[in-house]
């Protein structure tokens, strides 16, 4: 089991580092698996933020966002509540998600386009 564990956190280290994050948009592999949910969970998620507590930047690894004008902001807590995960939900606010943190991309402003999150505006 150790050497399963090694070699999660080699490859951790390869996927997630801030240097390695999908510089185009910001993602890293936690905001990947949020998007790819089944029944509300992915089995990768606890496992991804163990290793990332045990590597030490847990805060920074839940609280990364996107950096695109687009989803500007937007963070693995947003995508767990847009998801209705409750389970992510509860998970990453016990991991400490910051609560706080504001999605402003483009996406998230009002605008007269029917979207997830705005109704159509007359």
């Amino acid at each position: 089991m150790d050497n399963i564990f090694s070699l999660c956190i080699l490859l951790y280290s390869i996927l997630s580092p801030p240097a390695l994050l999908d510089q185009s948009y910001g993602k890293n592999t936690l905001l990947k698996a949020l998007l790819n949910l089944r029944d509300g969970r992915n089995n990768a998620i606890p496992f991804l933020l163990d290793i990332s507590k045990k590597m030490g930047d847990i805060k920074s690894f839940i609280n990364v966002a996107y950096t695109d004008s687009y989803y500007k902001g937007q963070t693995a807590l947003h995508i767990a509540i847009e998801r209705r995960s409750a389970y992510s939900v509860q998970l990453l606010i016990k991991e400490g998600a910051e609560v706080h943190a504001e999605a402003c991309g483009k996406f998230f402003q009002p605008h007269d386009l029917l979207s997830f999150y705005c109704s159509l505006v007359s």
